[in-house]
């Protein structure tokens, strides 16, 4: 059972029973790059799995979100910041 359990300036969280937490990281980049980043990081579940979407084309970027899943609340923040940094990185080496 997965359900929204507060919104805040727009932002939900959502948590399912076990105590997981869906978190997101918006970034404009390249879905498979950005699904792989997150699907490496030890702290993302691997099911459900990282998905990239495009949510916007604005006048100088594509916009993107990434949606992951962590097991523990309080590390979707730092983890989530782990992966804008690798996202980074990915598109530097490229």
């Amino acid at each position: 059972m997965v359900k929204v359990v507060r919104t805040v300036n727009s932002a939900e969280t959502i948590s399912s029973q076990d105590y997981q937490r869906l978190s997101e990281v918006s970034e404009g980049a390249i879905d498979h790059i950005k699904e792989e980043v997150a699907r490496q990081h030890e702290k993302v579940l691997q099911y459900p799995p990282p998905a990239a979407f495009t949510v916007d084309f604005a006048d100088s970027s594509i916009n993107y979100k990434l949606l992951f899943w962590v097991r523990n609340p309080l590390e979707a923040f730092g983890v989530g910041s782990d992966l804008r940094q690798e996202i980074w990185n990915a598109f530097d080496k490229n």
